[in-house]
């Protein structure tokens, strides 16, 4: 069932991110939290000024969504340096 792969997903990611906390002196938070992206911003500045917003944001979200849930049949895994360098998981077939 999806529980059982959301646990194995989280175990996985916490030995990976032991393992380049070790290498790297770096890592994760310890606590994953599945998410989904809404928005990335150009630079700091940007990001800055639409923090102001995030609680409307939220709280017109909640209302929106307050019924509504998500269901994913796939995934895809990204990993960013910065917003122009990324990476994605390529899958074993």
């Amino acid at each position: 069932g999806s529980r059982t792969n959301l646990e194995c997903l989280v175990e996985e990611r916490a030995t990976l991110s032991k393992c380049y906390r070790t290498t790297y002196g770096i890592g994760t938070g310890p606590k994953y939290t599945p998410h989904v992206s809404l928005a990335y911003f150009a630079n700091k500045e940007g990001g800055e000024k639409a923090s102001e917003k995030i609680e409307e944001w939220d709280n017109a979200l909640r209302q929106c969504t307050e019924d509504i849930r998500i269901h994913f049949d796939s995934i895809s895994v990204y990993a960013f340096t910065d917003m122009a360098s990324f990476f994605r998981e390529k899958r074993a077939r």
